[in-house]
């Protein structure tokens, strides 16, 4: 596939209107890939110029950039993640708070965030998550902060007895009270996959299966 631009990708994201991505690395589609956030007017949505950290971030492709558009307000997350090379991806996390006017370098999270990014979400300035898949470990990488990014960590949920390892996927908050939101988490064994739903009336602070 050909390279392009970081850049290049936000100018058809400029036009084409912000709002969350989420890219599924399992067999199963997600309905989690829904937006989950309020969907910006592309016409008052600036190209980013973000301040790059390090030199693969020049070369991300589409499918490794990763947005979560806050509910409210101007605040906006961007992730990049690079081409996986003997199974290491680099990720790092953004934020504006001005609706996309500057950026600010968050934190790299390669070291935290383990597998393949399936998407962000932040459902205000503080609380979001990064859910990811990874193949073959008895994990379920689900990650949230509760500071805007500056700290992770696993947000634990059981994995039933009868599956090995656990698929997330972004949860999707309502954007009419984000308090109340719904996860989808594809439950693996070495046959069988199990897509199951789990909802949050607390903000993401617990989650239960839905009913």
């Amino acid at each position: 596939m050909k390279r392009i631009s970081i850049i290049s990708f936000m100018l058809l994201l400029a036009l084409t209107g912000c709002q969350s991505t989420t890219n599924d690395h399992s067999s199963s589609n997600s309905d989690s890939a829904k937006d989950s956030s309020t969907t910006k007017d592309s016409s008052t949505w600036p190209i980013p110029k973000l301040p790059f950290q390090f030199d693969w971030e020049k070369h991300t492709q589409p499918e490794g950039v990763f947005l979560s558009t806050a509910a409210q307000g101007l605040t906006s997350w961007i992730m990049l993640t690079s081409e996986p090379a003997a199974g290491l991806m680099d990720k790092t996390l953004y934020k504006t708070s001005n609706g996309g006017k500057s950026w600010v370098y968050v934190k790299d999270v390669s070291l935290i965030v383990d597998g393949y990014v399936t998407g962000i979400a932040f459902r205000n300035d503080k609380n979001g998550w990064i859910a990811a898949t990874q193949h073959g470990e008895a994990l379920l990488p689900l990650y949230r902060t509760t500071d805007g990014g500056k700290t992770w960590l696993i947000q634990k949920i059981e994995i039933p007895a009868a599956y090995k390892y656990g698929n997330a996927y972004p949860p999707v908050f309502d954007p009419k009270n984000s308090s109340v939101g719904t996860l989808k988490i594809e439950f693996v064994n070495e046959s069988t996959k199990n897509m199951t739903s789990y909802i949050t009336s607390d903000g993401g602070q617990t989650w239960k299966p839905e009913e």
